[in-house]
């Protein structure tokens, strides 16, 4: 594939990317969401699938914007710019493997249903962005970014661990809706939370290597 045809091509997904995720998060302020997410207006925004859906499409719209200067002026992309639709492509993928892995099976237990993460405009928010993130970034978005840049895409996932961690155990003002204490068991917050914290370095690690290739 020549160069040219794999930027028209990112084009294309980012774009897609900015698109379904002014769709998705609109859509809780006008219905409020779907499946596992039934919430209306600014409560949508302390989900961390919405958080990383909204990071992951202003990476994008970074990229989009120097994606046409490369293409009309052939202008270099700055690493920067990749760098940013790197930290959003992982937040993510953290959003898609946690649902299929850790999510999907208590929502199977809770009667609801593996697939209720799925449905509606969850679909979009949990795998469609997810996976075209994935696949542009790992394809289409090929860079020289440094081995370091993994640690950078642990950031999104480290603050919003924190601010969890303060609204459920410290000022109660949300509930675990990711059940990451099990049911109340405080005591196993900190083991989520360092397991989150590795899983995501892991998946920052694995998407800059076949990035690579």
């Amino acid at each position: 594939m020549s160069k040219k045809n794999k930027l028209l091509l990112s084009l294309i997904c980012n774009f897609l990317i900015i698109v379904t995720t002014i769709g998705d998060i609109s859509y809780y302020f006008i219905n409020g969401g779907d499946g596992n997410m039934m919430v209306k207006g600014v409560l949508c925004l302390r989900f961390f699938t919405n958080l990383s859906n909204i990071l992951v499409a202003l990476c994008s719209l970074v990229l989009v914007i120097f994606t046409i200067n490369k293409l009309k002026k052939n202008k270099k992309i700055p690493d920067l710019v990749y760098l940013l639709k790197y930290i959003g492509t992982v937040s993510v993928s953290v959003t898609f493997i946690t649902c299929v892995v850790f999510l999907g099976p208590i929502q199977q237990i809770n009667g609801l249903g593996y697939f209720s993460l799925f449905k509606g405009n969850v679909f979009f928010l949990n795998f469609f962005t997810p996976l075209i993130s994935i696949l542009s970034y790992i394809i289409l978005e090929k860079n020289n970014l440094k081995k370091n840049t993994v640690l950078y895409s642990l950031l999104p996932t480290i603050f919003y661990g924190i601010v969890y961690f303060i609204m459920v155990m410290i000022t109660k003002s949300w509930p675990d809706f990711y059940n990451f204490t099990f049911g109340g068991k405080y005591y196993l917050a900190p083991v989520s939370f360092i397991t989150m914290i590795f899983a995501t370095y892991g998946i920052g690690y694995a998407l800059r290597k076949l990035n690579k290739k």
